[in-house]
């Protein structure tokens, strides 16, 4: 099993694990803009080193106490980044009300991802409607997470 080293530098509200085939990033306090600007880079830079030997990316968030935005926006990219790194996605301890809006974007981006299929009626060019509204909620969530963690970052340094 191998934790982060104590020469690895973790923001403060996460902590890392990694062993047998599983990432375990447990967060704590709150992911709002102000805590999401210092995890934002070294979140996604532990997903991204993440080895071909990890098959689960466990996101824990029992101990979170608020999520906004831009903690949402974090977990929407986080996944996309394990998915694309072919990881199972695990999520803990979210509220039903945010593990729907997470839903609601994955099925947006799966839908973008796939080819469109002729479609016939007006049934059918509501669903094309529809997966194309979601497709472009997926990427302004992400936009709006990161411009909240580029403005708090700015913020401080007035």
């Amino acid at each position: 099993m191998r934790q982060a080293s104590k020469n690895d530098v973790l923001p403060e509200g996460l902590s890392v694990s990694d062993a047998d085939g599983v990432l375990a990033l447990t967060f704590s306090g709150d992911l709002n803009s102000a805590t999401v600007t210092h995890l934002w880079e070294p979140v996604l830079a532990r997903v991204r080193a993440a080895g071909a030997e990890v098959r689960l990316v466990r996101l824990d968030l029992a101990t979170v106490g608020y999520i906004d935005g831009a903690g949402l926006a974090l977990l929407v990219k986080l996944r996309a980044e394990a998915e694309a790194k072919k990881a199972q996605v695990e999520i803990l301890g979210l509220s039903e009300s945010h593990m729907h809006l997470l839903s609601l974007a994955g099925d947006a981006e799966r839908e973008a991802a796939q080819k469109p299929q002729e479609r016939r009626g007006l049934k059918g060019l509501a669903g094309v409607g529809m997966g194309d509204v979601m497709a472009s909620m997926v990427d302004v969530v992400s936009f709006v997470g990161e411009f909240c963690c580029l403005w708090a970052s700015s913020w401080g340094s007035l």
